[in-house]
């Protein structure tokens, strides 16, 4: 009977662990979606590539810039393994257009 009773227990908690892992996947999704969404929406077209490091880094991002291309990445941690990027594309150093992209792993 104690045995039964200790396994129902474990049980319950591994139940809240999931429940709670769930909550928390969800929430980090939702936040970094957010924060993709708010950033490109307050990039201007026109706006000099140069600022855009600046912006990210106060904006808790990471910017990922190449050379070889003229799209740039502003990335948004989400849950593990997933998160949101702000794409944006430049010609001569000015920002012509950024649109939210979603990373899955």
């Amino acid at each position: 009977m104690v045995l039964l009773k200790a396994l129902g227990q474990l049980l319950a908690l591994f139940v809240l662990l999931i429940l709670a892992f769930g909550g928390y996947y969800f929430y980090a999704d939702r936040r970094a979606e957010n924060a993709a969404n708010a950033f490109c929406s307050s990039v201007a077209p026109g706006m000099a590539l140069d600022a855009i490091a600046g912006k990210a880094s106060a904006a808790g991002a990471r910017f990922l810039s190449s050379a070889q291309s003229n799209t740039h990445k502003v990335f948004f941690q989400g849950p593990p393994f997933n998160g949101y990027f702000c794409a944006l594309t430049v010609e001569n150093g000015k920002v012509t257009s950024a649109k939210v992209e979603e990373s899955r792993d």
